[in-house]
Order: C-alpha cells, then structure tokens, then sequence
C-alpha cells in the first residue's frame, strides 16, 4: 500500500505488525529506500508523521508499507530482522 498521506500512514499503523488475513510481516519503506519495522515506526511516529505530512524528502518520509513475503529485510532504525512469510 502506497503512503500518499497521513490518513494512509494513520491506517498503516493501525494494521500492525502483520498482514490480516494470513498474518504476513509487514515493513515499511522510506523515502531513502530503507526499510524499517513497525515497532520502529509506532516509537518514531511524531517524526514520521511530520515527514509525511510537510513530504519532507527526509529518510523518515514513509512512502509504502509491504508484506515481506521471502526477502532478507532489516530495520534501517533497530537493526533487528523483519521476519518473513516463508
């Protein structure tokens, strides 16, 4: 799901740490291309919210949330694994 906007981001959060149904993981990408988790995201959330709501081009501007289906992701803030699907 894209993050155009703060509704977006709002219902993104709101979503967790996994996909329903199915409970896949859920990451996020930045506008750096990095990749951060949710926990990370819900800790930072002022500054995430900002950075989306100004479209401030900062590596905290959230632009998407994705389901790690296979991939290898880690936090670009923590540092910890996403876990994946399979």
């Amino acid at each position: 799901m894209r993050i155009k906007n703060t509704k977006d981001l709002k219902i993104a959060i709101r979503q967790g740490d996994f996909y329903f149904p199915g409970g896949y993981p859920l990451y996020f990408v930045m506008n750096d291309g990095g990749t951060v988790c949710p926990q990370c995201i819900r800790e930072n959330y002022k500054i995430v919210l900002d950075s989306v709501k100004h479209e401030i081009a900062d590596d905290w501007n959230a632009i998407a949330i994705k389901v790690n289906y296979e991939e290898e992701e880690t936090c670009s803030n923590c540092y910890k694994e996403i876990p994946s699907a399979y």
